[in-house]
């Protein structure tokens, strides 16, 4: 069983009257399917899109990135897909940092740039995230807008490790 665009419809016109981001839960439901439906990644990123734009939710701000990453119901898009990262992790969300952050690292789609990266990942280890941690290890390993320092890059390898 798929998701009809009609019941779609009418249950997004229910919820929007409740208040209330129900848009970001029922673009999950979407995205992930569940016993009874296959995924629908198209009625995801609507679902994602409104939440995001209506309610600023950095996660399906988040969700919108990986969704352009990915080409995952729209065109696969790098420039778009950092866009929502970024407006994500401006909003908080410690995964969205690391991303842009690895985004200003590799110069994919973006001007590298080393220092803000360093604030991204600054941002998002604040918050205890392990990827951040390990990438910031990178930096400091490679001397990536930084003086190489491989203890501090143990240490923050080790950090990273600790927390998974």
């Amino acid at each position: 069983m798929s998701f009809s665009v009609s019941g779609v419809d009418s249950f997004k016109d229910k919820i929007k009257h409740k208040g209330g981001d129900h848009f970001y839960e029922f673009g999950c439901l979407a995205f992930n399917g569940n016993r009874s439906f296959s995924p629908c990644y198209e009625q995801a990123y609507s679902c994602f899109k409104q939440s995001a734009i209506e309610f600023n939710n950095l996660v399906s701000q988040f969700n919108l990135g990986v969704m352009y990453c990915s080409g995952l119901g729209v065109k696969k898009d790098d420039e778009e897909a950092f866009y929502w990262f970024l407006r994500s992790a401006e909003n908080g969300y410690e995964k969205a940092q690391t991303i842009v952050a690895k985004y200003l690292i590799d110069g994919s789609s973006v001007e590298r740039n080393y220092i803000k990266a360093l604030h991204w990942l600054r941002l998002a280890m604040n918050q205890g995230n392990a990827e951040a941690y390990y990438y910031t290890s990178k930096v400091y390993k490679d001397g990536l807008g930084v003086d190489a320092n491989i203890n501090a890059s143990l240490d923050y390898l080790k950090t990273s490790a600790n927390l998974g």
